[in-house]
């Protein structure tokens, strides 16, 4: 944060099929969460749900995920 305090977040419990795309799946929920005017905690919540989803999907399948899936967060 700007005043230099540590934050953490705990990760969504996934059951990890495959690993590959996990932190760019991450990565790319972050910035759509700001992209659509989230503060940073919902958009890191948004994040790790695109992780998630990402590492329960085996590599092979086009992975598509709808806003509607992230938009729990």
């Amino acid at each position: 944060s700007a005043s230099g305090e540590t934050r953490r977040y705990e990760a969504l419990p996934a059951e990890i099929v495959d690993e590959n795309g996990a932190g760019d799946a991450f990565t790319a929920g972050f910035c759509a969460g700001l992209a659509r005017g989230l503060e940073s905690a919902p958009a890191i919540r948004m994040g790790a749900a695109a992780a998630s989803l990402t590492l329960a999907t085996l590599e092979q399948f086009q992975r598509r995920f709808r806003m509607t899936k992230l938009n729990y967060c």
